[in-house]
């Protein structure tokens, strides 16, 4: 399983803690492996909206945009509980599973993985890094353009050199 895309605020790792404790309880449940685990690749949005939505293919075959299964979760405040009842109603589709094949999970199983006021903080935001201004880079890049220029103009003068010194030979000696 690889979260190939996360787009939300929380941090990969911890939602693919979440995503990976659901999938043991679903193996103790199955007593199987989810279909296509080791190549099932997870899309993760996030939104303004206060709710979340997933989308799975059933035995997590996916053709569309190169994922299997995609999450949409809030950009504020997650309560893991949530996140957790949607992975395991998608993880059940990847199992096969329609939706009148199954329940979703109960809220005392839910207690088992996860406290009752368990919320997901945001990942802490990502140190930009220093950047010089814009035309101290312009300026850089206009200087070793000279720089190139220059050592054209040398090299064409020394050929010009050459060249006349030959015109020269050949005007005494032929005219």
């Amino acid at each position: 399983m690889k979260i190939t895309k996360n787009t939300s605020v929380y941090s990969t790792r911890d939602l693919k803690a979440i995503i990976c404790r659901v999938h043991r309880y679903l193996m103790t449940l199955e007593k199987r492996k989810a279909p296509h685990w080791k190549g099932l690749e997870i899309h993760v949005r996030g939104r303004s909206r206060k709710y979340v939505t997933g989308r799975a293919f059933l035995d997590g075959c996916g053709y569309v945009d190169s994922w299997d299964v995609i999450f949409t979760i809030p950009n504020s405040e997650l309560p893991v509980r949530w996140f957790a009842s949607l992975v395991y109603h998608e993880l059940m589709h990847t199992y096969g599973y329609l939706h009148k094949q199954f329940t979703d999970i109960s809220s005392k199983e839910l207690t088992k993985l996860y406290p009752e006021n368990y919320i997901l903080q945001a990942a802490p935001p990502k140190k930009k890094k220093a950047t010089s201004p814009l035309w101290q880079k312009r300026y850089k890049a206009a200087q070793a353009s000279e720089k190139r220029w220059m050592t054209k103009h040398k090299r064409a003068e020394t050929a010009l050199k050459k060249i006349r010194k030959k015109v020269r030979y050949y005007e005494a000696a032929y005219t």
